[in-house]
């Protein structure tokens, strides 16, 4: 579920091994973010595997378990990068 204002936007996830939370900002990726809280919002990540784990670095998701979105959401309706922010740099917790 996303809750959200218009700068920011936070989501609950949960999984079978616990709950973990999100915090998109819009000014750390105005491009992106319009459209990652357009598929949560969407339900585009219900029930998405999250896959490729490392512990104590990364964990990978974001390919929708149903076709349906899938195809609704393809990388042919794909949107322009966000501009690079060095001033926000990779570190633990970081959603890239």
């Amino acid at each position: 579920m996303a809750t959200t204002t218009t700068e920011h936007f936070l989501v609950e996830c949960s999984t079978s091994k616990g709950s973990f939370s999100m915090t998109f900002h819009r000014s750390w990726s105005p491009l992106g973010y319009g459209r990652v809280l357009a598929l949560f919002q969407d339900g585009y990540y219900d029930r998405t595997y999250l896959y490729r784990v490392v512990p104590n670095f990364l964990v990978q998701f974001g390919v929708s378990s149903d076709d349906v979105m899938k195809e609704k959401w393809s990388w042919k309706n794909s949107i322009q990068d966000d501009p690079l922010t060095p001033e926000r740099p990779f570190k633990k917790g970081t959603i890239s």
